[in-house]
């Protein structure tokens, strides 16, 4: 029952954040998924910003934090997998509540000449994330390679690591210009996609 629990917060949070990304770009006549980050949605001074911060992004957070901490208590003999999912919500469940408590300035310009103290730890929390998630999710892969209804998820799962600390390298060193909001969805992506399949896994209980 515990990890049926667990497993329907995943899913929840994953939804939440989905839909929370889409909901906030409406806000806006010229609002680009491609060019532009997830945080502009719910910044300082946008219409809808404390509304998607407390009713999506805040809730999204929380519900995956839950789910990594209720499923990492599920393996204390798989110290890889447990520690991974204990990272999982700590840096990506709690980290989106962070980063969603101190909203960037308007307009999110990470190199922006006076910062308020909530954009500084919008932008610092949420480079912690995307540094330190995808170690736990290979974490988690590793771990799961050890467990017979796991073994055939452990691939995507390591793939998904993969794909986001990749995601998290061509942002932070290569900026890559007009198209920065599609590498950050491509490795939130990974991230959600790790709590997805660990959450169907749980509450199916079959092999994919």
């Amino acid at each position: 029952m515990k990890t049926h629990l667990a497993a329907r917060a995943g899913v929840a949070g994953v939804l939440f954040f989905i839909a929370s990304t889409i909901i906030g770009s409406l806000q806006f006549d010229a609002y680009s998924h491609i060019t532009q980050f997830i945080s502009e949605t719910y910044a300082t001074g946008t219409p809808w910003g404390m509304r998607l911060r407390w009713f999506g992004f805040i809730p999204a957070g929380l519900l995956m934090a839950v789910f990594g901490f209720a499923m990492a208590s599920t393996y204390r003999a798989n110290k890889p997998i447990r520690i991974g999912l204990l990272g999982l919500a700590v840096w990506y469940g709690l980290g989106t509540v962070v980063v969603s408590f101190a909203p960037c300035d308007f307009g999110c310009d990470p190199e922006q000449a006076s910062p308020s103290m909530a954009h500084t730890i919008h932008f610092l929390v949420g480079g912690l994330t995307y540094l330190l998630t995808p170690p736990s999710i290979l974490l988690v892969a590793f771990g799961a390679s050890r467990e017979a209804h796991l073994r055939t998820l452990w691939p995507f799962l390591a793939a998904m690591g993969a794909v986001m600390l990749i995601g998290a390298v061509i942002l932070f060193a290569g900026k890559p210009e007009g198209a920065l909001g599609l590498v950050q969805r491509i490795t939130e992506g990974a991230a959600l996609t790790v709590v997805a399949l660990i959450a169907w896994r749980f509450h199916a209980f079959r092999p994919l």
